[in-house]
């Protein structure tokens, strides 16, 4: 019986089906880590901007209270805005504007609905406790809720 050098046929098959497993498991869990990270990356960046505003309103900048305006519209990019007011966003300038990424929404503000966080002139605190969500718009089930207290304490 002759030997000869190389793989068969079977052989290559088999190899060429297990690198296309672990091939699809890879490009898998890479996605769904990198969908995760800009819900983080989103939840972050409220997070910051509640921490400016209210940075600011603490320093008492410009005489102000200073906000943050959510906007959830029925359609088109959801967004928040950064504001100093003497009451409410109403009567509020805008500072600064952010959208959120294409693939992060808000569900708290509900669709078509609008939320403030004003905080105090010199102390940092809100009316009343208040909370913001965001989650991935290919999982809803994945959602991080913002939460500002009363005393302004602001949490994930």
């Amino acid at each position: 019986m002759k030997y000869e050098k190389g793989f068969s046929l079977l052989e290559l098959i088999i190899v060429v089906g297990i690198l296309a497993i672990l091939a699809s498991l890879t490009t898998m869990l890479g996605v769904g880590y990198f969908r995760s990270a800009s819900l983080d990356q989103g939840a972050g960046e409220i997070i910051l901007q509640l921490r400016k505003a209210q940075a600011k309103a603490m320093s008492g900048e410009n005489g102000l209270r200073w906000g943050i305006h959510f906007v959830n519209p029925v359609s088109g990019t959801h967004y928040y805005q950064l504001f100093s007011t003497a009451s409410d966003f109403s009567a509020g300038q805008i500072q600064e504007m952010i959208y959120l990424d294409e693939r992060v929404n808000f569900s708290q503000p509900s669709s078509g609905n609008t939320l403030d966080v004003v905080f105090l002139k010199n102390t940092g605190k809100v009316a009343a406790d208040v909370s913001v969500a965001v989650f991935l718009t290919s999982d809803t089930a994945n959602i991080r809720t913002i939460t500002v207290s009363r005393e302004g304490r602001i949490s994930e």
